[in-house]
């Protein structure tokens, strides 16, 4: 993507610092090296992925940071950073808006002509300029420049002993560096402090925007107090793809991964001297970090109410995901009778979701102070209450569904008199869709979202007409035994249950489909973090070829960071830390990725029937055709295949298969693999 023009002339703001500024003098971390200056019905289509993708290639490493000698604009806070690539050491800005930046009092001879110079190059998208002020002249604007450019100019000292240089902005500065400035006297030394950047404070932290990163321009960047890391990669398998030793420039350590293809790595690193940020990291490089088509049938839940839930509409159009559950808490919205407050940071990530291509699904839930004493609605007027909520929820943020109450059959979450029956819900269901319907004609009524299947509350609440106001019978089928971690397996006969009972009491010509908006499987009572994304990948696999709807991870960002939480340990990245402050990724985030981006597009066709335990799901038409296939047990199956077939595995891994006579044999365990087209009619090894 090419820097956008920019005129020099017009629309621009410079912010002219009078008087003298303290000096701020930091703490030293390191000091690095100088700057080397030179110059619905038919065919699935799935939701189209709106982000422009960006240019992902990485040249240097960069942190926010304080330099010695330069008092920093606090409003530019994160904005003020310390880089490092091969060209060395120098300030990076990334700024909003027209600002001063940072400033430096100089001492100087009264009546001395000086030259200031300085070496810098423009950012990818600055949409304004950077200039020097030296005292109370005008600004020095540093035009915009793709590469290293040098530029100097001459000052006359007034009377004054000390003269104050600024720079600043005219407008969003985005990657902006300055090598260097420099002040000097006709015949003397430099004044500037700090002229070359080289002396700054920077957080220890691993430094990446994302650690889902393109194939090609993968790296690892680390703040740290040390000389230089030694590191090693492995692969999901545990086999090291890389090593090597990277050398730090005043702290900071730029390893290169473009070598990495797509898949799940981890990065071990250690260092001469203590300090390290983490031991590990683990990261996903994928051909495609911004995937054409997010797939419409896959979704997860994001608590919103959550600090650390922020940036997770990047996340969730990294993973492929086409649909968002949330919580639209009542009690947190409706303050006073009638009064709806929706906060403007929700609204800005509702928005977010939708820019990218994404539903959003919020669930009316739970109670409100002011009616039922807050307990789950009961009375008339508690239930009149609730559905002007849901109603004003849904018109609020423009959604195309909505969930009616959150596992009602649940004691924990039903704290109401009536109790949690099927008859008490249809007390709710009814004016709650009635109200939504009136307000946004057109929008999904979702519901009951039962804890676990629950045959026994669906069948009565069919029984008493619940599927004439349900548009998608949902349900969260926590059916496998927590505590047994059992498989996902149990979907293949639930799911047909589910969908026959419904057929038995649907009273129309389209019976409401079946959205799971809630399963998953902590990670730390599967027997590893891998198998979390083979459970994954095979829970979703089989739910779309069994015909529902939408499903939701639950969910996607861990509630806690300890790592023997069960209940905190759902999710399949790990929260931002100080330390890590981006999302880290476990194998299941990248097995989502790559199920996403498999499936995206493509209906379910067949199953193969091949034998008890294994699973062969054929999904597409044509060139773009997959098959997706495991077996409980390591077993050799046989496809049919002309051509070489390319297999990929859950983390993205990939290789080929020659046939030979015909046939490529290929060993199928536990964890999901996908088929290029190629691969057809299987068979146990050995059958013909």
């Amino acid at each position: 993507m090419g820097r956008r023009s920019l005129d020099t002339k017009r629309n621009r703001t410079w912010w002219i610092v009078g008087g003298a500024a303290a000096v701020v003098v930091l703490a030293v971390t390191a000091v690095g090296v100088a700057v080397a200056v030179n110059s619905g019905p038919g065919p699935r289509t799935g939701v189209a992925s709106s982000r422009v993708k960006p240019d992902m290639s990485v040249h240097s490493v960069n942190v926010p940071a304080t330099f010695e000698g330069w008092a920093a604009n606090p409003a530019v806070g994160a904005g003020l950073q310390a880089d490092a690539s091969a060209d060395g050491l120098s300030a990076r800005f990334d700024v909003g808006a027209a600002t001063p930046i940072m400033t430096q009092t100089v001492i100087v001879q009264p009546n001395e002509r000086y030259t200031v110079s300085a070496t810098y190059r423009s950012g990818e998208s600055d949409e304004g300029l950077a200039a020097i002020t030296v005292g109370s002249g005008a600004p020095v604007e540093l035009e915009a420049s793709d590469e290293w450019k040098s530029v100097e100019f001459e000052f006359m000292s007034e009377d004054a002993p000390e003269v104050l240089l600024t720079l600043q902005s005219s407008g969003a500065l985005h990657g902006f560096q300055l090598a260097n400035i420099s002040m000097k006297p006709e015949a003397g030394d430099e004044l500037i402090a700090n002229a070359d950047f080289d002396v700054f404070t920077a957080p220890t932290r691993i430094t990446n925007p994302s650690l889902f990163m393109n194939t090609r321009s993968a790296y690892l960047g680390v703040s740290a107090p040390v000389s230089e890391i030694s590191w090693t990669v492995a692969g999901i398998d545990g086999v090291e793809a890389l090593a090597g030793t990277t050398a730090a420039q005043g702290g900071l350590s730029l390893i290169q991964l473009d070598e990495l293809s797509q898949g799940f790595y981890t990065v071990t690193m250690s260092a001469p001297e203590p300090g390290l940020p983490a031991g590990k990291v683990s990261l996903v490089v994928l051909d495609d970090v911004v995937p054409e088509l997010l797939d419409d049938r896959l979704g997860t839940t994001v608590h919103l109410y959550v600090a650390h839930s922020a940036g997770a509409d990047a996340l969730a159009e990294t993973l492929g995901y086409g649909n968002i559950r949330v919580d639209a808490a009542w009690n947190n919205n409706e303050t006073a009778e009638g009064v709806y407050e929706f906060p403007a940071k929700l609204d800005a990530m509702y928005a977010g979701f939708r820019d990218r291509g994404m539903h959003v699904l919020p669930i009316a839930a739970y109670g409100d102070p002011l009616y039922d004493k807050g307990r789950t609605p009961s009375s008339p007027q508690g239930l009149a209450a609730y559905a002007r909520y849901a109603a004003a929820v849904t018109t609020h943020y423009d959604v195309d569904a909505i969930s009616i109450y959150n596992e009602f059959n649940h004691l924990p979450f039903n704290t109401g008199a009536c109790g949690p029956t099927p008859a008490c819900y249809m007390e709710m269901l009814v004016p709650a869709a009635e109200a939504v319907r009136a307000a946004r004609p057109g929008t999904l009524i979702v519901g009951p979202e039962n804890a676990h299947k629950d045959d026994d509350f669906l069948t009565g609440l069919y029984q008493a007409g619940g599927l004439n106001y349900l548009d998608a019978v949902s349900f969260h089928p926590y059916d496998y035994g927590f505590e047994e971690n059992g498989s996902p397996e149990f979907l293949v006969e639930s799911l047909a249950q589910a969908g026959a009972r419904i057929l038995e009491y649907n009273t129309d010509d389209t019976p409401p489909p079946v959205w799971i908006t809630e399963l998953g499987w902590t990670s730390v009572l599967t027997d590893s973090e891998a198998q979390q994304g083979d459970f994954l990948a095979r829970a979703e696999i089989i739910s779309v070829a069994s015909g529902v709807e939408r499903f939701y991870w639950y969910d996607m960002i861990s509630d806690n960071q300890s790592p023997t939480d069960n209940i905190g340990n759902f999710g399949i990245v790990r929260q931002a830390t100080e330390q890590v402050p981006v999302f880290e990724p476990k194998p299941a985030a990248a097995a989502q990725a790559i199920v996403s981006r498999m499936l995206a597009g493509k209906d379910f066709v067949a199953q193969d029937d091949i034998g008890p335990d294994i699973y062969s799901y054929r999904f597409g038409e044509g060139a773009t055709a997959v098959t997706a296939a495991w077996a409980l047990t390591p077993t050799t199956v046989s496809y049919k295949a002309e051509k070489p077939v390319q297999i990929t595995s859950i983390t993205g891994e990939k290789r080929t298969e020659q046939p030979v006579d015909g046939v490529v044999s290929i060993e199928l365990g536990p964890s999901p693999v996908f088929l290029s087209a190629s691969a057809a009619a299987p068979s146990l090894s050995g059958q013909k």
